[in-house]
């Protein structure tokens, strides 16, 4: 098992310490009746935040305190908010020759009314800006590509009309002129023209990162709509509710695929050929890479909904994911509890819209910090 699936792995690894815990009743009073005899809890981790840039060790601390919520909720979105930004464009270097791309599967599972959707909402606020913002800059472009289209679609549906047999037999065109060869060359040379001009005049899209309710059979479709747009055929699953799990477990095709997912989370190559369920044709996918990014929260039923389907371990998705279980029954924030200061949630923004800039092919070489950890 991997340290990105052990949490005692991962405890050394990021140094997050137990809670204290202890029994229900009235922690003031040692006469309190305990009503209802029950085995302590295990204590829960609680994930510390000194490794964190300062800007995002900031906000989770608001958020924290804000949404009363255990720091690794708001630790889980901004990570993986940030390799929503990275994927397909930055790498780790565990050691020469071992790269790795930035991709993450975070599963978080919680009780109902725990904040989790309050927790995304701000985490993923960055990304949407800047997604909605390409999607206006892409409009007016998309709009002129599709007028040019439209007249270059007319121009070519005309050309063609002129030099079928039929126009050929009408009083417009001569066909006794000596001419007539070299006029149905031209035409046919402007047939050509124009069809070349059409197939090059593509209607721009902007990329479309971040998904909620999608059915895992569009993972494909929705990467290779974000490669034709920003050359990255990369995308996101960031749900609060729980319905990208249920449609993963077959909500809608009745079966359990995740191998997209799983080629999804390592970068690589996609080359699947599938017969088609409309045709006997067959339906071809190739993309040069392929990244997701899946930050699921839902609540503690779903795992075990999921740990009942052999599919899931035995395709080694699980393997995959960092998993967090929040057992612990939720409080309300208190009445009085300050909000996530303005300038704090600018700061984080900040910081995730300037991981959108990094350049692609970017290298971040951490061999020597592994080495010194002891972890290679």
């Amino acid at each position: 098992m991997t340290d990105r699936a052990d949490p005692s792995a991962l405890a050394r690894r990021f140094g997050f310490r137990p809670v204290e815990g202890g029994k229900g009743g009235d922690p003031g009073n040692d006469n309190a009746p305990d009503a209802t005899p029950v085995e302590p809890a295990a204590p829960e981790p609680e994930w510390e935040t000194w490794w964190l840039p300062e800007p995002v060790k900031a906000w989770v601390e608001a958020v924290h305190v804000a949404f009363d919520v255990p720091r690794v909720m708001p630790i889980a979105a901004a990570m993986c908010a940030a390799s929503v930004m990275l994927q397909g464009k930055a790498r780790v270097r565990v050691k020469a020759g071992w790269e790795e791309p930035l991709c993450l599967f975070w599963l978080v599972f919680a009780p109902t009314a725990a904040m989790k959707s309050g927790v995304l909402t701000l985490a993923t606020r960055p990304v949407y800006t800047l997604q909605d913002r390409l999607q206006l800059e892409n409009e007016p472009i998309a709009r002129a590509a599709k007028r040019r289209r439209w007249v270059l679609e007319a121009k070519l549906k005309s050309a063609r009309q002129k030099t079928t047999p039929e126009a050929a037999l009408t009083p417009k065109l001569d066909v006794f002129h000596q001419n007539y060869n070299e006029e149905r060359d031209t035409r046919r040379d402007l047939i050509q023209q124009l069809d070349d001009e059409l197939h090059a005049t593509p209607i721009p899209s902007a990329p479309r990162w971040l998904f909620d309710d999608l059915n895992p059979a569009l993972v494909l479709t929705k990467m290779r709509r974000n490669l034709d747009s920003e050359g990255i055929a990369r995308m996101a699953v960031l749900d609060a509710e729980g319905t990208f799990m249920s449609n993963l477990l077959g909500r809608h095709s009745g079966h359990v695929d995740v191998s997209s997912l799983l080629k999804g989370y390592t970068g690589e190559r996609i080359n699947k050929a599938r017969a088609s369920r409309t045709s006997d044709d067959e339906v071809d996918t190739v993309l040069p890479h392929a990244f997701l990014t899946l930050c699921l929260m839902a609540q503690p039923h779903v795992l075990d909904t999921m740990k009942a389907v052999p599919e899931l371990a035995d395709n080694g998705l699980m393997g995959r994911c960092i998993v967090t279980q929040i057992n612990t029954a939720h409080r309300l924030p208190p009445p009085d509890a300050p909000p996530v200061p303005e300038d704090v949630q600018a700061g984080y923004e900040a910081w995730v819209q300037r991981l959108a800039r990094v350049k692609a092919d970017t290298v971040l070489d951490l061999s020597e910090h592994f080495s010194a950890k002891g972890v290679l």
